[in-house]
C-alpha cells in the first residue's frame, strides 16, 4: 500500500469526549449485483477463510451453525476442499438469488465471532447486495491496531472485490444485520464510514483532494481511509465530526 496524503484533525479538548463505553466491531464489504457461481464464490470464500486465519487465532476454525451450540460445534467447516464449500454453499441457496452461508468460530463469550456470505446475487441492485460480514470478538487482540486491521480489509477486498468496504462500530452503526433505518444503508448501496473505509474505483473514480485522514492506494483497486489508530469511541463527539467530514466530502448523505 502507498500513503497519498495524510491530514491531521484537531485533538478533542478535556472533557469534549464521553467515557469510552466497549467497543465492538465488525467489518462489512458489499458489492451489487455480480453473477457467479457456487465454485467461484467457494473460490474467494477458500482464500478469504486463509487470510482471516493468518491475522488473528480467533479465525483459525469455523463451524457451520446448528440447532444448539452442541450441535454447531460438531459441524466444524471444511476450508481445506473447494468442492465442499461450493456443495455448501449450493445446499444454503439464498431464496433471493445467489449463495448464502452463516459461520461461527466455535468460542463463546469475548472470543466468538461470527461470519455471514451472500455471493453470485444477480438480481436488481436496488434490492439489495453480495456482502461479507464478519462480526468480530470483543477481544480484538492485535487486531486493535489500525495497521493490523488495515491488513485484514485488504486481504478482504483481494478476496472478494466489493464496491466498499469498512470496519465499523456497533454502537455508531447499528447492528450488523439491522444496519441504519435508511434503506440504501441497510442494502449496501452507500458506503458506511467509520473506523476503517475502502472504496473501489467503481463506487468514487476519484477522491477529494483533501480529507481528515490518513489515505491509503490499495494497488489498482481504489483506497483505504483510516479515521483512527485504534477501535474509537463512538460516542466522541470529535470523532463522530470527523466521520461527518468524510461523508460530507465524499457525497455520502444518510
Amino acid at each position: 500500500m502507498i500513503e497519498t496524503q495524510q491530514l491531521s484533525f484537531p485533538t478533542p479538548a478535556a472533557g469534549d469526549a464521553e467515557a469510552a463505553p466497549a467497543v465492538y466491531v465488525f467489518l462489512r464489504a458489499c458489492w451489487r449485483a455480480r453473477p457467479e457461481t457456487s465454485q467461484r464464490c467457494a473460490a474467494r470464500l477458500f482464500h478469504f477463510a486463509r487470510a482471516l486465519a493468518a491475522s488473528a487465532p480467533a479465525f483459525a476454525f469455523w463451524h457451520s451453525k446448528g440447532e444448539s451450540r452442541a450441535d454447531a460445534l460438531g459441524r466444524l467447516f471444511d476450508f481445506y476442499n473447494q468442492a465442499a464449500i461450493a456443495n455448501a454453499l449450493e445446499e444454503n441457496a439464498s431464496t433471493h438469488d445467489g449463495f448464502a452461508i452463516s459461520l461461527w468460530n466455535g468460542e463463546s463469550n469475548t472470543k466468538s465471532a461470527a461470519m455471514r456470505v451472500h455471493c453470485g446475487a444477480e438480481g436488481s441492485p436496488t434490492q439489495g447486495c453480495n456482502e461479507v460480514i464478519l462480526d468480530f470478538p470483543e477481544e480484538l487482540g492485535d487486531l486493535a491496531d489500525a495497521d493490523r486491521m488495515l491488513a485484514l480489509v485488504g486481504a478482504t477486498v483481494r478476496c472478494w472485490d466489493p464496491d466498499w468496504a469498512g470496519v465499523l462500530s456497533r454502537a455508531a452503526c447499528g447492528r450488523a444485520d439491522e444496519l441504519f433505518c435508511d434503506k440504501k444503508s441497510r442494502i449496501g448501496l452507500l458506503p458506511q464510514v467509520d473506523w476503517i473505509l475502502y472504496l473501489s474505483k467503481r463506487q468514487t473514480p476519484r477522491l477529494p483532494k483533501s480529507l481528515p485522514c490518513r489515505v491509503y492506494g490499495l494497488d489498482d483497486l481504489g483506497a483505504l481511509l483510516v479515521l483512527s489508530d485504534c477501535p474509537p469511541n463512538p460516542l466522541d463527539r470529535a470523532f463522530r465530526a470527523k466521520v461527518k467530514l468524510v461523508e460530507n466530502a465524499l457525497g455520502i448523505h444518510i
